[in-house]
């Protein structure tokens, strides 16, 4: 018996901010192969969206040395790099965005250092990502019309107790895709 979360792939879902999509297989960017990204703007002057499946090699203590957690540093896209950001579920700290499905993005980076060290954030509950992933004007509304992601939903849950490494795989099997099987193997498309 399975005994965490699982998240579904809704067939006709409407994209939206705080929408998840998952890279179809095959891409051709190894960036983007096997991602799955969390989008945190959509506006008609392009999308914003930040990679959620992907650690980096350096900690957020190395990133942001005012933060003692020596957790996984994500890599969030190619945009911005320096950039730090950080998706959570405390509706507590000032400032933060609102993406849906008890996540939220940003906030005030002073107060979020206060209430670490008093104790008031748990940052079990917060994913920090260095980059994003940027599209221009229609370039996701293409990108979906030539069929490149899967858009699905994700919750507090399924992000903090979810293995980062599984969220494109197990989101693929659960809804009976053959290509999560293929997560533990290289992708077919290099052969």
């Amino acid at each position: 018996m399975r005994t965490t979360p699982r998240i579904k792939i809704k067939e006709n879902i409407e994209v939206r901010t705080g929408s998840i999509l998952l890279a179809k297989p095959f891409w051709q960017e190894d960036i983007y192969k096997r991602s799955v990204i969390l989008l945190i703007d959509l506006s008609s002057e392009g999308s914003t969206g930040v990679i959620i499946n992907k650690m980096s090699n350096l900690s957020v203590h190395d990133a942001l040395p005012d933060i003692n957690d020596e957790a996984p540093l994500f890599f969030g896209g190619p945009v911005n790099r320096k950039t730090v950001s950080y998706i959570h579920s405390n509706p507590h700290l000032p400032e933060s965005f609102y993406l849906g499905n008890n996540l939220f993005w940003g906030g005030s980076y002073d107060s979020l250092v206060e209430m670490t060290g008093l104790s008031q954030i748990n940052l079990n509950e917060f994913r920090f990502s260095a980059g994003f992933v940027q599209w221009k004007p229609g370039e996701l509304a293409t990108e979906l019309i030539d069929d490149k992601w899967w858009v699905s939903e994700l919750n507090d849950l399924e992000l903090f107790q979810l293995p980062s490494e599984d969220l494109w795989s197990d989101k693929l099997v659960e809804d009976d895709h053959i290509y999560g099987l293929f997560n533990l193997h290289p992708d077919p498309s290099l052969s």
